[in-house]
C-alpha cells in the first residue's frame, strides 16, 4: 500500500475500476512514500495476509485472476506463496509484477523475499512482467552474473513462469517496444509511440493489473497483453504532473 496513492495498490484498484472490474485486495506491506521516494516499509502481519487472501478467494463469486506486487520479505512472500498454490492449481492465472525497487530506486524486497519469489512464486505464475532492470536482477539471481536479455528471459521461464512480458516504459527512443516471450517461438513485439514527458509513477502496477483483468475475463494471453498495453498507454497520455511527480490518476 503506497501512502502517496501514486503506485501500488491504489493504482491497482483504480486500474481495475477503470476497466469495469471489481477487485479484492491483500495488503502485504505498508509503505510511506512521497516526492522524495520511499521513506519506510512495514511488512503486514503474516496472519492478516493469509486470512485476507483466503477470504477473497472463498467469498462468492471468488477470484478469476490474481496480481502479485510488493512482497517485502521472506515471511510475506512465503504466506503469499502458500495461498497462491491452490489457486494456481485450479487454473487461475497469476500475474507477477516483480517489484524489486520503487521508481526512486528504493529497495522493496529483501534477499529472503527474493529467494521465495524465485523458488516458490515464479513457478506459480502465468506471466511475469519485469522491466529491463528487474529482468537483469531476476535473471542473474541464481547465476550471479549479468545476463543478456534472452538468457535472462529463459532463466525466468526455466524457473516455471509460463510467459514473460518485458516492458519498455523506462527505455528511450521514439517507440516503446514491449516484448512477450512464450516458451516456444520468437517474442511477440507490441510497439507504440513513446509519450513525451516524465514517466508517470505506477505504470508497471497498472499494466500488470490490466493484464490480470483481461486474463480473468478469459482473453488469450496475446490479446490480454495487447489490450492492457493500449489501456495503460491511454492512462499515460492523460496523466498529469502534481508537484514533481507525474500521476496516472491525478484526481479524476
Amino acid at each position: 500500500m503506497d501512502s502517496s496513492c501514486a503506485a501500488g495498490m491504489p493504482v491497482d484498484i483504480r486500474t481495475a475500476d477503470s476497466l469495469g472490474f471489481p477487485v479484492r485486495c491483500t495488503v502485504t506491506a505498508l509503505t510511506v512514500q512521497g516526492e522524495e521516494g520511499v521513506i519506510h516499509v512495514q511488512p503486514s502481519p503474516q496472519d492478516s495476509i493469509r486470512v485476507s487472501i483466503e477470504t477473497a478467494a472463498g467469498d462468492r463469486p471468488g477470484v478469476c485472476a490474481v496480481k502479485v506486487g510488493v512482497l517485502a520479505d521472506a515471511v510475506v512472500a512465503s504466506q503469499v506463496a502458500d495461498c497462491l498454490a491452490p489457486l494456481a492449481d485450479r487454473g487461475i492465472p497469476v500475474v507477477v509484477d516483480p517489484v524489486i525497487r520503487a521508481s526512486s530506486d528504493s529497495l522493496l524486497i529483501d534477499e529472503g523475499g527474493m529467494e521465495v519469489l524465485m523458488k516458490r512464486i515464479l513457478p506459480l505464475s502465468y506471466i511475469v512482467t519485469p522491466n529491463r532492470q528487474e529482468l537483469v536482477s531476476l535473471g542473474g539471481y541464481f547465476a550471479g552474473d549479468i545476463p543478456d536479455e534472452a538468457s535472462a528471459v529463459q532463466r525466468l521461464l526455466s524457473c516455471g513462469a509460463d510467459a514473460v512480458l518485458l516492458t519498455d516504459g523506462e527505455g528511450s527512443g521514439e517507440f516503446c517496444r514491449d516484448l512477450l516471450y512464450l516458451p516456444e517461438g520468437p517474442p511477440e513485439a507490441f510497439s507504440h509511440p513513446r509519450i513525451d514527458g516524465a514517466t508517470p509513477r505506477g505504470t508497471g502496477c497498472a499494466l500488470s493489473t490490466a493484464v490480470a483483468v483481461h486474463l480473468g475475463q478469459g482473453l488469450p494471453i496475446k490479446e490480454a497483453v495487447r489490450k492492457s498495453i493500449d489501456h495503460v498507454t491511454g492512462l499515460i497520455r492523460d496523466s498529469t504532473s502534481v508537484g514533481n511527480q507525474r500521476l496516472l490518476f491525478p484526481g479524476r
